[in-house]
């Protein structure tokens, strides 16, 4: 199984990634791929239909 973990905060180090960061290290010790995308960082376009 294979996590993937969308982060919508634009601060890289701020409090939703310190929150978050317990449960990657959790997954990681059970031996789980995670794919951390940080949604802040990506051209996303608002809907023009």
């Amino acid at each position: 199984m294979k996590y993937c973990i969308l982060m919508g905060s634009p601060h890289k180090n701020g409090n939703t990634f310190q929150l978050l960061k317990p449960f990657m290290e959790e997954i990681e010790l059970h031996k789980i791929q995670y794919d951390l995308i940080w949604l802040y960082d990506k051209h996303i376009e608002p809907c023009t239909a």
